[in-house]
């Protein structure tokens, strides 16, 4: 598994990055509003902290098995 922090301007902004590095099946573990900067407290820029993770072991497939194709003409049947 492999976690990261990110710091942005804001959340959409955070996410396209997470995206970028981490790939579409990354997930947000938590964010946090916090402050950067200054002088002495004042003059602080509010930042969106982010905690990704992504599963790296999960995108990959078994070595020596195939995924699993499904057929378009054939759909699954349920009992």
């Amino acid at each position: 598994m492999k976690v990261k922090r990110y710091v942005a301007g804001d959340l959409p902004e955070a996410v396209q990055k997470i995206r970028s590095e981490l790939g579409k099946d990354a997930v947000i573990l938590n964010t946090k509003e916090i402050r950067v900067g200054g002088f002495l407290g004042m003059f602080r820029k509010k930042r969106v902290e982010v905690i990704a993770a992504v599963d790296e072991g999960a995108a990959k497939p078994a070595p020596g098995r195939r995924p699993l194709r499904r057929n378009s003409s054939h759909p699954l049947r349920q009992n």
